[in-house]
Formats: structure tokens, sequence, C-alpha cells
């Protein structure tokens, strides 16, 4: 999700653009015209690329191993439900140009000019009823366009409840067990344990170092494990 600042992150539930990510990688930066350095390439579910920069090798980074284990989760973990992007419908709400304005109840037809709702279709007698911006994933809409403030309440509302979604499942996958006992599928994942631990990344770099042999690590991993819940 993109806001504008820090403050709308927190304050906002809208975004002014958001996508559902199938596929990460670095980038190297080479535009049209200028080299942009520490670069990220985003692959959306609606077949959208998205080129981004980054202010840091170590930010680029960490944005790299926190997506890449948000898929681990979302595509190499079977306990948990697979990933479903949302439905997108292949047209628009067709407009509406008939009926009244939802604002004013005047009729629609008095008027000379209507404004519709890009996301519901229905038609107001004024602009001032349709100048909220809002995404609408399920139509493939990433970017904000215009809606009536019924349609931005509904799509931020979608957001938060997707975004809870999937904070969700990043909980249940830290808490399944293969996650930390097979390193080699969820290698994303394990390498942030072990960032988070000191005991794991002593007992991975001595498995590592052959000094210890693969039971002897599952029985320190257990106990670290156990120490940590």
């Amino acid at each position: 999700m993109d806001f504008d600042s820090e403050e709308d992150a927190r304050t906002s539930l809208v975004p002014k653009s958001a996508c559902e990510v199938l596929g990460i990688s670095e980038w190297d930066g080479h535009g049209r015209g200028n080299q942009y350095p520490y670069g990220l390439l985003l692959v959306t579910h609606t077949g959208a690329t998205y080129y981004l920069c980054i202010a840091s090798k170590h930010e680029r980074d960490e944005w790299l191993l926190h997506i890449k284990q948000a898929l681990e989760c979302h595509f190499a973990n079977p306990e948990i439900l697979p990933f479903k992007p949302s439905k997108i419908i292949q047209n628009r709400p067709a407009l509406l140009p008939q009926g009244v304005c939802r604002k004013t109840k005047q009729p629609l037809a008095a008027h000379s000019t209507v404004f519709y709702c890009r996301a519901c279709g229905r038609g107001y007698s004024s602009g001032d009823y349709v100048n909220e911006w809002s995404t609408m994933l399920q139509i493939g809409v990433e970017s904000s366009e215009k809606v009536c403030s019924d349609c931005r309440t509904t799509q931020g509302l979608v957001t938060w409840f997707k975004t809870l979604t999937y904070l969700h499942c990043m909980t249940m996958h830290e808490l399944t067990p293969a996650v930390g006992k097979d390193i080699q599928r969820y290698k994303v994942s394990f390498k942030l344990r072990r960032r988070a631990s000191p005991r794991l990344d002593m007992a991975a770099q001595l498995l590592d170092q052959a000094l210890i042999n693969a039971d002897e690590f599952e029985e320190l991993r257990r106990v670290d494990h156990e120490y940590r819940r």
C-alpha cells in the first residue's frame, strides 16, 4: 500500500495505491534516462510491474526479505490457505444515468452534467459528491480514482479486512512447525528467525561448519522454539 506520508499510513484507511504482490526481485535501476540505486521490481496479480527505488541497500534488503517471507507463507506453506487474489470483474459497473442524485434526491435529468462514481456507477448532480479517491482491487484498479464517499468507506474497509487476513496468515505461518524444521523450503523465514534469536543463529552456524549433525541441530532448534514461546 502506498500513502502520501507516514502520517497518512498511520491514520488513513485508504491508500493512494494498493496492489497484491505475486513476485519480487532486485532491479538494476536502469531507467530510460536515469540510473536509480537500490531498485526493486514488483509483479502484481493484475499483471502490472512496478519499479521502486529504495533509499539504501539495507532498506532494500529488508523489503526483499519480508515480502519473500510473505510469498513463502502464501505459496509454499500448505497449511495456510492458498493465495487468492482479489476477484477482478472484467467490466466496470455500468453507469446509471437515470434516477435521482443520491445526495440531493433531485432528478438527474434536470442537470446538463452528471458526475459518476467510478466504483458503483451511480450519478450525482455535483462533482462535490464524487471527490474522494480510492483503489478498487476487485476491478483491477490499483491506483486511486474518484469515487463517492460511500464507496470510499467501503473500499477502505475491504482493504483493512484484507490486510488483517494477511497479518493473521503470517502469524499462522510463523507458528507452523514445518517452517522451523524445513529450513531449505522456508529459507527466508528461517533467516529472519535466525536474526531474531542469537541461540538459533549459533546453532545454524555450528551446522554450517559441520560441528553438529542434523539431529543435534533439530534438538537445539526445538529448545530455542520452546524458549521463545
